[in-house]
């Protein structure tokens, strides 16, 4: 809303047309109670987050657009971009639950994938799954998985 005369108090008590003038120019065209409100608090990110990653004694800000894939190592995750490696002190489920939205999916106990970086899945022997990734690795799910890839699959939208 834009004001183009912002008439003093002194103004409009010595016009009164000019007071009625100024009320009306302050009041907005539209009915406020159809315009629709952004819940900023409730409402997540539009962005995708950033990981937090080490690699000798630095720590490095990581698009999960370029991750390929995380793996537990010991008592730390280690993320994989490319041929980089960087550790992090958070769990994988911690990571699985804030990642999922990012289209990555566990695969298997230990690893976390990042579904943007796959070349192709294809079906294995015992109900497992191979993941051909962009970076020349192959992963192998387990079979606890293959109900939740099967549905990835079959829902033919990814």
């Amino acid at each position: 809303m834009k004001l183009k005369y912002q008439a003093s108090a002194e103004q409009t008590s010595e016009h009164p047309g000019l007071r009625e003038l100024v009320v009306r120019s302050l009041t907005p065209d539209v009915n406020e109670a159809a315009v629709p409100s952004i819940d900023t608090e409730s409402r997540p990110s539009l962005r995708s987050p950033r990981l937090i990653g080490e690699r000798a004694h630095r720590f490095h800000f990581l698009d999960t657009s370029s991750i390929d894939y995380l793996q537990v190592d010991g008592n730390y995750v280690t993320i994989h971009v490319g041929e980089d490696r960087y550790l992090t002190r958070a769990t994988l489920k911690y990571l699985s639950d804030v990642l999922s939205p990012c289209d990555f999916m566990r695969i298997e106990r230990s690893l976390l994938i990042n579904l943007r970086q796959v070349d192709y899945i294809e079906r294995l022997e015992s109900g497992r799954f191979g993941f051909q990734l962009h970076c020349g690795r192959y992963l192998v799910s387990n079979r606890e998985r293959s109900g939740a890839i099967l549905r990835l699959l079959r829902s033919g939208v990814f």
